[in-house]
């Protein structure tokens, strides 16, 4: 699975679930939510392997990753992330 160049603007809740997947791309997105929004996490990854986040922007009210358990080899490489002050 390939998810490249997204933006994702203003979810009530997670943006991007990547569950049960085995070999994943996530590169070059945006995500970006306000910084008072709650359970706003950027990429939720959940047992889940090989899995890359890589180049990408995320500003939320939560977490910008969030890694559950069953999930392993997860490579995060090159990743801007911060409390959001709305669009940017």
């Amino acid at each position: 699975m390939v998810l490249k160049g997204l933006t994702h603007l203003n979810s009530q809740k997670q943006h991007i679930v990547i569950t049960k997947c085995h070999g994943a791309l996530i590169s070059k997105i945006k995500v970006i939510a306000p910084e008072d929004s709650p359970n706003t996490d950027g990429i939720n990854i959940a047992s889940s392997k090989n899995v890359r986040v890589q180049r990408s922007h995320i500003s939320t009210g939560d977490d910008c990753i969030a890694i559950s358990a069953g999930s392993s080899n997860i490579k995060i490489k090159g990743m801007t992330c911060a409390p959001s002050h709305g669009i940017r």
